[in-house]
């Protein structure tokens, strides 16, 4: 389920945005070639993940946030 990754993948609703409609009742599935891309987008991410660190207290923190209309 997207549920369970959602959290570890960033702007994963905008990444996905053409797969949701396939995901909701009574929708006749047409896997088209952005379908395709979204899902090759999310495969790469999950086999080359980013490596976390904890914060260096002695370099300023960044912090990017990303809002998108379909997130």
């Amino acid at each position: 389920k997207l549920g369970a990754i959602r959290r570890f993948i960033p702007d994963l609703s905008f990444t996905i945005h053409p797969i949701n409609n396939l995901l909701k009742k009574d929708y006749r599935i047409d896997w088209t070639e952005d379908c395709n891309e979204a899902f090759n987008a999310v495969k790469c991410f999950l086999l080359s993940p980013p490596t976390l660190m904890p914060p260096k207290l002695d370099r300023p923190l960044i912090l990017y946030s990303r809002a998108t209309d379909v997130s």
